[in-house]
């Protein structure tokens, strides 16, 4: 079990916002959606929008299912609009291959921000997560 810094405890339900829902018993499969969803490896960022219950979720969670590659997931809502809070969920939510003490170190850095240190702070460890992703041999998502 990870152990998340004290400016972080009051986040509820944290550990359900980087789980994947269950698979649904009978998956419709939209393969035109899912040949789409594969061209995404080739791009550098793909959304994916519908309005409310037209199945965005499932979709994605049925295509992640049957990628080889590392795929992330991060479930956002409208508390997740303040950046420092969004840059933790987002740094749990990589698919990285790091170390606890490292993903601890930078859950550390993000949570002791103010909002003047917020973007040299937040570069740094962009370029830390970029060189890291850049030193692997297969993409993530």
């Amino acid at each position: 079990m990870r152990s998340y810094p004290t400016a972080f405890t009051d986040i509820h339900m944290f550990r359900a916002k980087l789980i994947p829902p269950k698979p649904t018993r009978q998956p419709y499969i939209r393969e035109r959606l899912h040949i789409r969803l594969n061209q995404a490896w080739q791009r550098t960022i793909t959304v994916v929008q519908a309005p409310s219950g037209y199945g965005k979720t499932v979709l994605l969670k049925s295509w992640a299912d049957h990628q080889l590659q590392p795929i992330g997931w991060l479930r956002l809502d409208s508390e997740d609009n303040e950046l420092r809070r969004f840059m933790f969920y987002f740094l749990h939510a990589l698919p990285l291959p790091s170390n606890e003490e490292r993903l601890h170190d930078w859950s550390e850095r993000i949570s002791r921000l103010d909002r003047d240190g917020l973007s040299p702070e937040l570069e740094s460890l962009a370029a830390e997560w970029v060189a890291l992703l850049e030193q692997l041999e297969q993409p993530h998502m």
